[in-house]
């Protein structure tokens, strides 16, 4: 049978899509960051930045705990969007970004980008100079090697590119030009990340970086030093990481229903009334695609605020919310308030706005499934390589695919570890180790 990814991250039948497509919005960055759950979950990491850098885009989120943080409602397209979504933000920094200059002489990227068609520069097919030439021209991709599908790529077309569009109108060489591009893509990139983390109270150096999509892994060291991050991974499938996502993601379904009401004089008895209908509408949605009962699970929780306020915090309810009315309830939302917004106030009255229940079936296919998901088994060529890291000059590093990397044993940078769908970029003073199922695992030392 038929199954689509949600916004929220779980699966739904090709029915109910057709019912509610607007659900379906953000289902190619929810199928990413559920990939990189279970990754995470397969390495016994529960606290992960997920980095999806793509040929147009980037897209970051946050699992804490085990758990991909969701919101109730968000914004795609400009639109607003009032359904559970995995708690993503997006900016236009991707491989195919457009390096430019604007009218003021400052070194620009994105958000236009040249996508697939005609792509970058070295693509070969008359695009702009994008983040692919910088990496190209800075050596951290090899040109001769088949990626992503194409033959090779066009060295000279980008070098050319990168000269005539950034290096010439700012005055630089062609390598520091290129130096730049990247620079800049990055800092959009850690400002990203902050977005999810830092703005919310969380501190991004509990987190390990998990980078993926075609881009990703050249940036994640990078950014990660920008940021504290001791560990960056690079999962196996980077490349391909969202359609993993699909294949070991939850059926799920969300129902809500408004219960305005004051914490202070809550009608509990109503509350649980509600909470009980909507566990209901999940079981039957759970029932009718086979799930046994003992397979479901499900988590409810109540979008609460303090009186006067124009957002709400969605508190996850345990066994016994109710207990003593609403000061239960009242003193999680109180502390979730001060989590993320480093103050709360016991005096203001807070007021329960909707109750939800999320119900969930099994996975697909188990966690065990990853460490036969690879994509790909050519070999890659084993050689010395001129990168340029910083602005001294090249330096000399090897390049190689991921099986010429020891497994669990060291391999330090600079490295560049070549991939069919995804390149890894391991600049000097990283270490790090090639498990089983193929991840590599960055060590980065305390800055």
């Amino acid at each position: 049978r038929w199954r689509i990814m949600q916004s929220s991250g779980a699966l739904t039948t090709a029915a109910r899509a057709a019912e509610n497509p607007a659900a379906l919005l953000l289902s190619g960055p929810a199928g990413g960051v559920q990939g990189a759950r279970a990754v995470g979950a397969r390495m016994g990491l529960a606290n992960l930045i997920t980095l999806d850098m793509g040929g147009t885009s980037c897209d970051v989120a946050l699992i804490t705990g085990g758990e991909v943080e969701t919101t109730q409602s968000g914004n795609v397209g400009g639109y607003p969007v009032a359904l559970p979504m995995v708690a993503v933000h997006t900016i236009g920094a991707g491989g195919g970004s457009v390096a430019w200059v604007d009218g003021g002489g400052a070194l620009r990227v994105g958000p236009a980008s040249m996508g697939a068609a005609p792509g970058p520069a070295c693509y070969g097919r008359g695009g702009r100079a994008t983040v692919t030439d910088a990496h190209l021209v800075l050596g951290h991709l090899a040109g001769d090697l088949p990626l992503g599908g194409l033959p090779g790529l066009d060295a000279a077309a980008a070098r050319r590119a990168i000269s005539q569009e950034v290096a010439r109108p700012l005055g630089l060489s062609v390598e520091r030009a290129a130096l730049g591009v990247l620079e800049v893509a990055d800092a959009a990139m850690e400002r990203a990340i902050r977005v999810v983390t830092v703005e919310k109270g969380r501190d991004p150096r509990d987190y390990a970086l998990l980078a993926f999509g075609g881009a990703g892994p050249l940036h994640g060291v990078s950014i990660a030093r920008r940021l504290g991050i001791r560990r960056v991974i690079v999962p196996r499938a980077a490349g391909v990481l969202s359609a993993l996502g699909l294949v070991v993601a939850r059926a799920g379904y969300d129902h809500s229903r408004s219960f305005v009401g004051r914490l202070s004089a809550l009608d509990v008895a109503a509350a649980r009334a509600i909470l009980a209908a909507l566990r209901g509408r999940g079981e039957a949605a759970l029932r009718a695609e086979g799930v046994s009962e003992g397979a479901m699970r499900f988590q409810a929780a109540a979008d609460v605020r303090y009186v006067g306020q124009s957002h709400e915090i969605t508190v996850p309810l345990d066994a016994g919310w109710d207990q003593g009315g609403g000061a239960r309830l009242r003193a999680a939302f109180e502390a979730a308030h001060r989590a993320r917004y480093g103050h709360g106030s016991a005096d203001d009255d807070a007021e329960l706005v909707t109750l939800r229940v999320h119900a969930e079936g099994p996975a697909l296919r188990d966690g065990a499934s990853l460490a036969a998901f690879a994509a790909g088994t050519t070999r890659r060529p084993d050689r010395r390589h001129a990168v340029w890291l910083d602005p001294a000059g090249p330096v000399e590093a090897r390049l190689c695919g991921r099986e010429g990397l020891p497994l669990d044993g060291p391999f330090c940078g600079p490295l560049v570890v070549a991939g069919e769908e995804a390149t890894i970029l391991v600049p000097a003073g990283v270490c790090g180790r090639r498990d089983a199922e193929g991840n590599l695992v960055l060590e980065l030392e305390a800055s």
